[in-house]
């Protein structure tokens, strides 16, 4: 009876390693799909930076802060209307984005502000059917627009050609999360991701 009762409790240890390696391999396996929901869910995206404060002007004359943009998923990116190689490109880009995200707004801020006035980002909005409430344009003195592109490691508003051809994602505590280069399809392709994640966290 002795062998077989070593035999029983042979198999009763193999039983019993065979289910402790499958509940290891399990909670491995949980711990790793948690990891991709995180990522999934936007929370390990970088952060490059807050945004600067600043007091700037809208095409429709009202005054709008950085401050106005708390709890919103915004995307921002640098124009002059005068333009006339990248920034009708990037406006299109933005039209885009408008459609394909619904529930995140958009800002044009302008490197020629001595020409851009409210009316005139008025008609260049006009151009791109821009909704009012969802994609802003805004100007002011060549000083608070340098603070803003300068926040988001871009240029001095010095000379408009010169200005980034990237768009930047800004999250919820307005802090940037991501540079994505206008004419790189791939890009774009990521920052629709990466901004529908920051809009579902």
């Amino acid at each position: 009876m002795k062998p077989k009762r070593a035999a029983l409790s042979g198999s009763i240890w193999s039983f019993l390693t065979i289910f402790l390696f499958g509940l290891i391999v399990l909670v491995i396996g949980f711990r790793l799909y948690q990891m991709g929901r995180l990522n999934r869910e936007g929370r390990t995206l970088p952060v490059y930076g807050e945004v600067s404060d600043f007091r700037l002007t809208e095409r429709s004359g009202r005054s709008i802060t950085d401050k106005d943009f708390k709890g919103k998923v915004w995307i921002a990116d640098v124009i002059f209307t005068r333009c006339g190689g990248q920034c009708p490109m990037m406006s299109g880009k933005m039209q885009k984005l408008t459609r394909q995200l619904p529930q995140a707004t958009f800002v044009s801020f302008t490197t020629d502000p001595d020409y851009d006035t409210p009316q005139v980002l008025s008609v260049y909005a006009g151009r791109y059917q821009a909704d009012p409430e969802r994609w802003l344009f805004l100007t002011g003195t060549k000083e608070m627009l340098s603070v803003v592109t300068t926040g988001f490691k871009m240029n001095k508003v010095d000379e408009p050609a010169m200005h980034s051809s990237s768009f930047v994602l800004v999250d919820r505590e307005g802090r940037s999360r991501g540079f994505y280069e206008a004419g790189d399809s791939e890009a774009m392709a990521r920052l629709n991701k990466d901004a529908r994640l920051l809009i579902k966290s």
